[in-house]
């Protein structure tokens, strides 16, 4: 691998990341802010919409009755942000792991 390669996966896979969390952790934490404390749920379910928006809809919904329907969407939402939460904490993790993997390969290089 060329450097130009090594220090584009290095940003595809640990900077970019890293400064979407950062971004999302800023654009919603007031939203997450209940009587003075922060609600740390809401911000990791918040945070992990952008990741989980294709597994919202997994569930089917029931149009026969509105009020399932209407719990059902809630629950799929749901479900979805804890997911896309679970993706972002392993995005994280990778971009963690990369950061020594790209010394390493630089050193070889």
């Amino acid at each position: 691998m060329t450097k130009a390669a090594i220090l584009t996966t290095f940003m595809k896979k640990s900077v970019c990341p890293v400064l979407l969390a950062v971004f999302l952790y800023t654009l919603f934490f007031q939203l997450a802010v209940q009587y003075g404390t922060v609600n740390y749920m809401y911000l990791f379910m918040l945070c992990g919409i952008p990741f989980g928006i294709r597994f919202m809809f997994l569930l089917p919904m029931f149009f026969g009755n509105l009020g399932t329907g209407i719990a059902m969407g809630c629950f799929n939402v749901a479900i979805g942000a804890l997911i896309g939460g679970i993706i972002l904490i392993w995005k994280l993790l990778v971009a963690v792991w990369y950061v020594p993997v790209t010394v390493v390969r630089l050193i070889r290089t």
